[in-house]
């Protein structure tokens, strides 16, 4: 099977159920903002206190830190708490902040990198401007001070921890030196030698215990004076563009989510197309025809059968003359794969426009009275007794999308009868042209009751002579 073919099967064969989905993904999409109220955003631009990234995976991290900061419930409420001082001070003093800390965090805090910087960008949504700005700007507040405690926080433990341990050596420094002042006051009094020589081992012992308490001194002092330079180098979390009103309009993704609903609608309907296409597959197409029904395609009409006339025939004409004639048939029979539409008009024309009757009793061209769906005990395919020599052929006439079943009756038909199918007549689906009919419906449909009534007391008087 072609692609061309393929595409023809699915998608205009079932344009009706495509369309409908289509139509009802869109709906949805828009259906979902109906209730919706306008959104308003305001945006403060920030720095954490890290060095500048040097690449976009870092500068990710950094956002990532100021969203989870931003997102705590904890400091969500202090910034609701400061933002309300800010809007109370507005036209409305009695307008309050209440928000749910859980859905603004879900919904409307963001927080992006600007490209590969170590600049964030901080944006609140809500329906009231002036509260977009006053939060923005008090959850960036919040973020840098929590930032700057955390950070800062670490150091100041440190240092503390330093000075509590330099403070304890210096003490005992104290105490060792007043130690040693005193064993030297005993050294001076020592009246025997065994005396002195006691005393001196005291202080020696007291002297390396200063030295090394001096040494543990040193170094935490170096510790901590590298401690506090690297703390006062470290850069700080700051807010470098703080939010101003007026807030904007956050477009509404009506359209947006309508049109993302219509394309998910006509993957549905092109799903269920081909679906139905699998299950109860439909013909369309010249090769698929042919296929089918081992006959020439012999035409297409542009209108339906009770729509013909001598002009739409001109084509149609020759071919079904030379398909007669290379069937050796001296008569054909049109049958129809839709009982609804008429034959009786086409075959009249076609009788009309052929060159000369195929037949000795003046008729070449009839309705075939067989209706796919009627019982088995209905009449046959013709009630013209045969002649000799008398070759009737079958003509199908079918929309030009037909299912398969449809034209499973004719095919049993042609196996039973024995008569041939010399060829295949289609034309446009009644559903398409329905609109272009329009008003010049009803003078069309009187000419032709007209000409069926002619056709059928034709056909009487062609049964009696025989």
């Amino acid at each position: 099977m072609e692609l061309g073919e393929a595409v023809h099967r699915v998608f205009v064969g079932h344009l009706k159920l495509i369309a409908g989905c289509l139509l009802l993904g869109a709906t949805i999409g828009i259906a979902l903002h109906l209730g919706d109220q306008p959104m308003y955003s305001s945006t403060t631009r920030l720095v954490l206190d890290a060095p500048d990234p040097d690449s976009l995976a870092a500068s990710q991290v950094l956002s990532d830190t100021a969203r989870g900061i931003a997102t705590s419930a904890e400091t969500i409420r202090t910034a609701l708490k400061l933002s309300q001082a800010e809007v109370a001070d507005t036209a409305q003093p009695d307008r309050g902040v209440a928000r749910d800390p859980l859905d603004l965090a879900l919904h409307h805090i963001q927080v992006e990198a600007l490209g590969s910087s170590g600049v964030l960008a901080l944006t609140v949504t809500d329906p009231d401007p002036d509260v977009a700005v006053a939060l923005s700007k008090a959850l960036a507040q919040a973020v840098v001070e929590t930032r700057n405690q955390l950070s800062g926080g670490r150091g100041a433990t440190v240092l503390n921890e330093l000075d509590v341990q330099i403070d304890s050596l210096t003490a005992r420094i104290t105490r060792t030196n007043e130690k040693i002042v005193g064993i030297d006051v005993q050294i001076d009094g020592a009246t025997t030698q065994t005396q002195v020589l006691g005393y001196e081992s005291q202080r020696s012992d007291l002297v390396r215990s200063l030295i090394d308490l001096t040494n543990r001194r040193s170094v935490l002092v170096t510790e901590r004076a590298k401690v506090a330079s690297d703390q006062a180098l470290r850069p700080q979390a700051a807010i470098v563009d703080p939010a101003r009103g007026p807030a904007e309009l956050v477009p509404s993704r009506m359209l947006a989510d309508a049109a993302l609903g219509a394309l998910l609608g006509l993957a549905l309907g092109v799903g269920l197309a081909a679906l139905i296409e699998t299950i109860r597959p439909t013909i369309a197409g010249r090769s698929s025809f042919e296929r089918e029904m081992s006959a020439p395609l012999l035409g297409e009409l542009a209108d339906t059968p009770e729509h013909v006339g001598p002009q739409d025939l001109r084509p149609l004409v020759t071919n079904t003359a030379l398909a007669a004639q290379t069937a050796r048939v001296s008569r054909i029979e049109l049958i129809g794969t839709d009982a609804r539409i008429d034959l009786h008009l086409l075959a009249e024309e076609l009788d009309s426009s052929m060159a000369a009757p195929m037949s000795s009793n003046g008729r070449g061209v009839m309705v075939a009275p067989f209706d796919p769906v009627a019982s088995p005990n209905d009449a046959g395919p013709s009630h013209v007794t045969k002649r000799r020599n008398d070759r009737p052929g079958l003509i199908v006439v079918a929309p030009s999308i037909t299912k398969r079943a449809t034209l499973e009756p004719i095919l049993d038909l042609r196996s039973i009868s024995g008569m041939p199918i010399i060829g295949v007549i289609n034309y446009r689906q009644p559903w398409l042209l329905e609109r272009s009919h329009g008003n010049s419906g009803g003078s069309r449909n009187s000419s032709n009751g007209a000409s069926l009534r002619h056709d059928r007391s034709h056909r009487a008087d062609v049964e009696g002579q025989v």
